[in-house]
């Protein structure tokens, strides 16, 4: 397999579990039984420790922030390399990464951990997961563009970002581990193309 295939090969994987998940929760069945014993599991632990701590997590690291972060990150470097298009281009795949998650949070309707089936749930797939990954690693592939040296330290730096907003939704009850875990894999499936595309527009 050449270099140039596997990142295409990984953005499509990822597409593919992203829908897998979709259709399980959608339909029900062993993803809803794993969501379920991780709760129940998480939910056996007297007092929860931790619970003010990811609720902090969750509120500093919020959608909204990650936005405004990549957005005065992303318009720092195009001034800096009086450059428009990788600007336009982050900003697309930001635009993209919430449109997906907000069509698909009223199209599932998915009840958090807690909350009664009917009462609106927006569970799936997880915005601050999404938003968590998808800002912080587009501003870091932008960066990195000059100083490609930077990316995998960077990138190391947004998958721990990541992974701790994502533990912190589950471990407070905010989302099930499925959610967090759809929104990984689109969060991946946007950022390959856009590296892909920076790289070579460089």
């Amino acid at each position: 397999m050449t270099d140039e295939r596997r990142p295409l090969l990984l953005a499509a994987a990822c597409l593919l579990v992203f829908v897998a998940l979709l259709v399980l929760v959608a339909v029900g069945g062993p993803v809803t039984a794993l969501d379920h014993s991780v709760q129940d599991g998480l939910a056996r632990h007297p007092g929860r420790p931790l619970l003010d701590l990811s609720s902090d997590v969750t509120d500093v690291l919020s959608p909204l922030v990650d936005a405004l972060i990549l957005a005065v990150g992303a318009l720092g470097v195009a001034w800096r390399r009086r450059l428009l298009a990788p600007l336009v281009a982050v900003g697309l795949t930001g635009w993209a990464m919430a449109a997906t998650v907000v069509v698909l949070k009223h199209a599932v309707s998915r009840p958090a951990p807690g909350q009664i089936a009917g009462t609106g749930g927006l569970s799936f797939p997880s915005g601050h997961t999404a938003a968590a990954l998808v800002c912080f690693g587009a501003l870091a592939l932008l960066v990195s563009v000059e100083r490609p040296g930077w990316r995998r330290p960077l990138l190391a730096g947004v998958a721990a970002i990541t992974a701790l907003v994502a533990a912190a939704l589950v471990y407070a009850g905010h989302h099930w581990l499925s959610d967090t875990v759809a929104s990984i894999a689109l969060g991946v499936a946007l950022l390959v193309p856009l590296h892909r595309w920076l790289t070579r527009t460089a």
